[in-house]
């Protein structure tokens, strides 16, 4: 998250960094000082100038920062909280690419995700009770992939088309793997991926079904296709 105006230089003259340290956070005010970090509660506030894309990250600034920090909040939630934890784990510059219709930074963006949701698999497969959910707020770009023409050569090929460069409609998927992953098919509105969270944690799996459409599709099994099948 980045310092800045809305921390310690605010328009209000509060410090927010200030308070919350003396509150019991601990306080890491760049990347290293995140991934060298043992104790929580923790707050990582970088500078605000954004990141490069993936794919374009030629001086290493970025590197596998992502795949970095998902494994130290596992490191420090799992360590800390002995009844479980919550974690949300954001790939967000996959939109910024797609809104400049960017198929390469888009992939690149997407190909770094993907490692951070293995990571998610890999605690998932030593922790059972471990549900990880992969999925989006919305689509960007209403992308098509176009198959290829002519003679099939044996290598998959396809044509990446944009249609806009804002959001759109487009349904989005969620995948689910691990415990209660079962909760999570068919059709259902946004909202109720909250509703379904908070109803396994709350112990009631029964509630988590109520706010699937009732065209449920058959389970896939999650893991097996990311080890298979990795991201082109």
């Amino acid at each position: 998250m980045p310092a800045g105006e809305y921390f310690d230089r605010r328009s209000d003259g509060r410090d927010l960094t200030d308070e919350m340290c003396s509150r019991g956070y601990a306080f890491a005010p760049d990347r290293e000082a995140l991934l060298a970090a043992r104790t929580t509660p923790l707050a990582a506030l970088f500078p605000g100038d954004a990141l490069p894309l993936a794919a374009r990250d030629t001086a290493g600034i970025r590197g596998d920062y992502l795949v970095r920090a998902t494994q130290k909040a596992i490191e420090l939630l799992s360590g800390a909280r002995h009844n479980g934890f919550f974690l949300m784990v954001e790939g967000s510059l996959i939109d910024r690419a797609a809104h400049k219709n960017d198929t390469e930074g888009m992939l690149g963006e997407l190909r770094d995700f993907d490692r951070a949701v293995g990571t998610a698999f890999d605690f998932a497969d030593r922790h059972p009770g471990t549900l990880v959910l992969v999925t989006g707020d919305h689509e960007t770009g209403g992308l098509t992939l176009i198959p290829p023409h002519g003679e099939e050569t044996g290598t998959a090929t396809a044509e990446y088309v944009f249609s806009t460069d804002c959001h759109s409609a487009t349904f989005i998927p969620v995948f689910a793997y691990g415990t209660g992953a079962e909760h999570f098919t068919g059709v259902m509105e946004n909202t109720a991926i909250a509703r379904k969270l908070k109803a396994l944690i709350d112990g009631g799996s029964r509630q988590a079904t109520d706010h699937t459409h009732p065209k449920a599709t058959t389970e896939t099994n999650l893991r097996e296709r990311h080890t298979q099948q990795p991201f082109p």
